[in-house]
Order: structure tokens, then sequence, then C-alpha cells
């Protein structure tokens, strides 16, 4: 009974993904790697570890707050035109995602 629970649902028996290092571990040796060697890729290595670890996190929780008093703000006119809070939240983090990337690729 339990094998065929196992071959109806293989999704819930994969083995997670190894994970590198936490969030702390990786930001605190990119410093250590860009005082012991400093170039431009550990410094870019940095930037971008920090970025992913805690600016794009930091500002898609600004995003979804402001995405929420916007929608707020003007219900009946959102409502009317059929958009939903999450489409304004991912039409905004979108666009701001794909800049800082665009901005971040330039260095």
């Amino acid at each position: 009974m339990i094998q065929e629970f196992q071959d109806q649902n293989p999704l819930l028996f994969q083995k997670p993904p190894d994970v590198m290092a936490d969030s702390f571990t990786q930001f605190f040796t990119d410093i250590y790697d860009l005082i012991k060697s400093p170039s431009a890729s550990t410094l870019t290595k940095l930037v971008g570890n920090f970025s992913l670890f805690w600016l794009v996190p930091l500002s898609a929780g600004y995003m979804r707050l402001e995405a929420h008093k916007q929608y707020l703000a003007d219900k009946d006119t959102y409502d009317a035109a059929s958009i939903t809070e999450q489409q304004i939240y991912s039409e905004t983090f979108s666009t701001i995602k794909a800049k800082y990337w665009e901005l971040l690729g330039k260095m």
C-alpha cells in the first residue's frame, strides 16, 4: 500500500536539492574573499549575493505593501477593470526586477 502511494506521487518523495550555504555564511564568505583577494569578480559576486539575499526580498516586500495600498485606494476602479491586487504587484515587481538586473549587468 505504501509503495503504491509512492508510485502514484513521485514528486512527494524526491530528494530535496542540496543547499550550498545559508545567506549569512555566503555573505561573509564573499566579504572575506573580497578582502583576501580584491578584484572585480569578487566585488561582483558580493554585490550579486547581497542583491539576491537582502535587497530583492526587501524591495519585493515593500512593493507588495505598496500594491496593496494602491489597490485599496482605488478598489472600485480596479474591480471594474478586472485588475487584481496580485496583477498590480506582479507587473510592478517584474518591471523593477528587470531594470535592476539590467543595471547590475552593466557593472
